[in-house]
């Protein structure tokens, strides 16, 4: 079982287990050329089970946000864990590395290759064709449930990598590349930006936790936060920002 940050001193016998845990880094921003931009890649996820904790104790949280167009996301941090953000897409260099690799793209007759995603947390991206004009698809980026696509040809643009589950919820999928200058989709908490004619976002990331219905969390300020309740159960979810959580 991991050590945990701030560890108090062994006499201290207030601890109790998590049920689970979720850390979900923010997405990678999607390139941007005149020909096949790379979708970005999702942002990095870790889970775990039967995490224990100290109880009183204020661990800081930070909650990773989505990236720009053309740069990577940001990671999520708690417990000492690194949720790592996704990867950049393409914009005419090569994909960014991150949690997800960001895919690549095609500019001005020349194409780069994908980004590379982290072991245990996502994918790589996939990669771009084209031509010696203009017209060109960009690779999809990387997702944490599996790789992005390739482009199939100058119009066919790379599908964005798969999502994993948790708790039922879909999380971290990559973006779909630009096609001939077009705009790639995206959606979802951690997912990638779709390569576009101009840049597109990333979307933030998350932290969850879910722990018996008889225990409880004060989430500090600077954090968003909502709970829900089922079948004995509690999940805090936090959606953004930096703070301290403390079990009780």
């Amino acid at each position: 079982m991991p050590q945990l940050l701030g560890t108090v001193a062994s006499s201290v016998a207030d601890k109790w287990e998590l049920t689970g845990y979720l850390l979900v880094a923010g997405g990678g921003g999607g390139g941007s050329t005149g020909g096949g931009p790379g979708g970005g890649g999702a942002g990095g996820m870790l889970t775990g089970t039967n995490f224990t904790i100290n109880v009183s104790f204020p661990y800081t949280v930070s909650v990773g946000a989505g990236g720009p167009g053309g740069t990577n996301g940001s990671d999520t941090t708690v417990f000492g864990l690194t949720a790592i953000g996704g990867g950049k897409g393409s914009s005419g260099e090569t994909g960014g590395n991150g949690g997800s690799g960001g895919g690549g793209g095609w500019s001005a007759g020349s194409g780069a290759g994908p980004g590379s995603g982290t072991s245990g947390q996502g994918y790589g991206g996939g990669s771009a064709a084209g031509q010696i004009t203009v017209s060109a698809a960009g690779g999809g980026g990387g997702g944490a449930g599996g790789p992005g696509g390739n482009a199939a040809g100058i119009y066919s643009r790379g599908e964005g990598g798969s999502p994993a589950t948790w708790e039922g919820n879909s999380y971290a999928g990559g973006a779909a590349g630009g096609s001939n200058g077009g705009t790639g989709t995206y959606q979802g908490t951690g997912y990638g930006g779709g390569g576009a004619a101009t840049y597109a976002n990333g979307t933030g990331g998350i932290i969850a936790f879910k722990y018996p219905d008889n225990k409880s969390i004060t989430v500090g300020s600077g954090l968003t936060s909502n709970t829900t309740t089922s079948g004995g159960y509690k999940i805090t979810y936090i959606t953004q920002g930096t703070g301290t959580v403390t079990f009780n």
